[in-house]
């Protein structure tokens, strides 16, 4: 590597300098970490000087090449992969006698060891003479204002420098600090933005409540109190078409707040968040699970974890919602595999719960204008599915 005729020096150099300079600017497409942004320049310089290995080290205390906390990471591209770890040993010694990371971290200039013979202790020299190398050259990583890291490429002949030899390889190790840099803050981004959705999602989440179990509920017993109002047999034709004509209005904002309710944080979400509960449950072949969520009274048949019928296996699921705030009005959708459903009777449930079976019985509210809805019924605990083959077999 630069063994060139002085006259013809600048003009062999030149293009070597050139593809350095392009190959610090191809990274930002194809690396992903600071791993790749530092393999990328060493096997870019390596290729384009035919030197035959080098290696990169972080600097920082913070920072590492992997979750396993390596600091370094190593281009051979000419050595054969078995005598390159037979050598590893004596790669490490070429770092003795002499503090490389010192010297470019107290200049920030790339640094030029022409002798190894000379710069090396006697381990380093009986390293240096065992692997054919004469020379090395220390680049600093620059990020921002501070050295990331310090990559050193090692030569078998004795590297000339020139008036462009330090500044093309300083461009080189600034260049790759910026694509560190680079990702680090896109790292911080995806960190930020992660924060804020979660954020946004926290607000929707909390304003679809607000809605539902608050404006909502209120909507919903302004139609109550709107309807009970009109039964009152003292009322002229004309007082009654405007209380219907105000339950209307109610009815419809209550059906645009839910409307709101839902797109803000669809249930859909909800669900997916809790699949993996779901999963669990079935496994662990549970039997019953309740819900207070939806004003109303719902039963729903035994499902699997994904929802399907299953009446030998499946949990059974109850959601029920009657304690005397406000039911749901009519529109409301009934779930997948609804048993029974109401929503006109206020009311309290009671579980009976046995060694292999459970009993339910749903007692209505004795007020006036409450609903007449009953419900009353028994089943059996589910079994771990192997015992049901056993018995089968």
């Amino acid at each position: 590597m630069f063994r060139c005729k002085p006259e013809e020096e600048l003009q062999s150099k030149e293009p070597i300098y050139a593809r350095l300079l392009r190959t610090a600017k191809a990274p930002t497409e194809e690396a992903a970490s600071v791993s790749d942004v530092l393999l990328h320049g060493l096997r870019g310089v390596c290729d384009c000087t035919q030197w035959p290995f080098a290696y990169a080290r972080i600097l920082s205390q913070d920072d590492a090449l992997d979750s396993r906390g390596v600091k370094e990471v190593w281009h051979v591209p000419f050595l054969d992969p078995h005598g390159f770890r037979n050598k590893a040993i004596r790669m490490n010694r070429l770092r003795s006698g002499v503090d490389w990371h010192l010297r470019m971290v107290s200049t920030a200039r790339p640094t030029l060891l022409r002798d190894l013979e000379h710069e090396l202790d006697l381990s380093g020299q009986h390293a240096a003479r065992e692997l054919g190398l004469r020379s090395a050259l220390g680049m600093p990583v620059i990020a921002g204002e501070n050295i990331k890291a310090v990559c050193v490429f090692f030569s078998g002949v004795s590297i000339q420098q020139d008036a462009l030899f330090e500044e093309v390889f300083a461009a080189v190790g600034a260049a790759l600090g910026h694509f560190i840099e680079l990702q680090r803050c896109q790292e911080r981004l995806r960190e930020i933005t992660g924060r804020l959705m979660t954020l946004q999602d926290d607000e929707r989440r909390r304003l679809a409540r607000e809605l539902h179990d608050t404006t909502g509920q209120n909507l919903s017993a302004i139609v109550i109190n709107i309807e009970l109002l009109g039964r009152e047999q003292s009322l002229s034709p004309a007082v009654r078409a405007k209380l219907a004509e105000c339950a209307d209005l109610a009815r419809g904002s209550l059906q645009e707040v839910r409307t709101f309710s839902y797109v803000l944080h669809p249930p859909m979400l909800e669900e997916l968040a809790t699949q993996a509960f779901w999963d669990d449950l079935y496994a662990a072949h549970a039997t019953l699970v309740l819900n207070g969520h939806d004003h109303g009274y719902e039963r729903l048949a035994p499902q699997t974890n994904t929802g399907e019928l299953d009446m030998r296996h499946g949990v059974r699921e109850f959601v029920i919602g009657t304690g005397g705030k406000s039911l749901f009005g009519p529109g409301k959708v009934r779930a997948a595999n609804s048993e029974v459903y109401d929503i006109t009777t206020l009311g309290v449930s009671l579980f009976t719960l046995h060694g292999r079976s459970y009993e339910w019985t749903f007692y209505r509210e004795p007020v006036d204008g409450n609903g007449i809805f009953i419900d009353h019924g028994s089943a059996r605990c589910n079994a771990p599915r192997e015992d049901h083959t056993q018995a089968a077999q």
